[in-house]
């Protein structure tokens, strides 16, 4: 089976490793990571093979964000191949025969095997079996909400940011490639680092966000717009659609083509229609001032 990054397992005494997509590593996933020795995940996600209708899904961290937040991470190729293994196969395949595990540690909710048939009852008559430990983690909530992947993409698609960062347990962040834009922010006097980002990472939708970049090394403030390459249509965050934008604070460095991570802290504004440049800039200028003052009064 291509297991990637294997050889991690043989730095740990004691196998104990944490299954699940861990799409968003949310504060949920964050339960199981600190109970294990090591996290195995899926890629690509397992709903782009097993939903092909679905018109794809997209993703609160890609495989290469995901390992920048998962430490000993284990990644299975997911395949036909592997959706095809029936529950008692998965175990005998991936856990007893690729992994030696001596535990699982898994969500209260966890299935796996073929159309997803196998339950965390399962699990535990196969650990009884073939003698490794089950250890299931319940629900965990904030504010009375129960933390699920699906619950933030909601709220992320629906700009609000403020309350998927609290389930999270951080600031939403995506990794990108500066780019070439169109050059109007510069001509505005608000120059703009443009961003080309993966086609499956999920996106807030077209609005005016506060925000931090990571820059070689280093953090800066700066002002996001995600906005409608065409202005015309319904909220969306289509990738084909949107263009992302960061209006660093006080910075003026060539950075094209470098690797950046742009991090969402708060929502501002919804994206507005301007019937001047000088409307447009004036509103910049407005972004810029109330971005500052709730970053500095956070």
């Amino acid at each position: 089976m291509p297991i990637k990054n294997k050889e991690i397992i043989d730095y740990h005494y004691e196998r104990k490793v944490a299954l699940g997509v861990f799409d968003g590593v949310h504060k949920g996933h964050q339960k199981l990571i600190e109970k294990s020795s090591f996290v195995m995940t899926f890629n690509p996600h397992p709903q782009i093979l097993t939903k092909p209708y679905n018109d794809g899904i997209l993703l609160l961290t890609t495989l290469e964000e995901k390992q920048s937040l998962i430490p000993h991470l284990l990644v299975l190729q997911f395949s036909q191949d592997i959706a095809a293994l029936s529950p008692r196969e998965f175990v005998e395949e991936i856990l007893i025969k690729e992994l030696s595990i001596d535990a699982v540690i898994v969500g209260y909710d966890y299935v796996f095997g073929k159309s997803r048939s196998g339950t965390v009852e399962d699990l535990i008559r196969f650990g009884k079996e073939y003698d490794f430990r089950v250890e299931v983690i319940d629900k965990v909530k904030k504010d009375g909400i129960i933390i699920k992947s699906s619950y933030i993409r909601s709220l992320i698609g629906n700009g609000m940011i403020e309350d998927a960062n609290k389930l999270l347990g951080r600031e939403y962040f995506v990794f990108g490639v500066v780019g070439h834009g169109k050059q109007l922010g510069r001509t505005l006097g608000f120059a703009t680092a443009n961003l080309v980002v993966p086609p499956d990472k999920l996106l807030p939708p077209q609005g005016v966000y506060g925000g931090k970049i990571l820059v070689d090394q280093q953090i800066h403030d700066c002002a996001i717009n995600v906005a409608l390459e065409v202005q015309e249509g319904s909220v969306t965050t289509k990738h084909d659609d949107l263009i992302i934008e960061a209006h660093i604070f006080d910075f003026n460095q060539n950075i094209y083509g470098k690797k950046v991570v742009l991090y969402f802290s708060f929502f501002v504004r919804n994206e507005i229609k301007f019937s001047s440049l000088d409307d447009l800039k004036a509103q910049i200028s407005k972004d810029v001032l109330c971005i500052r003052e709730r970053i500095t009064s956070r």
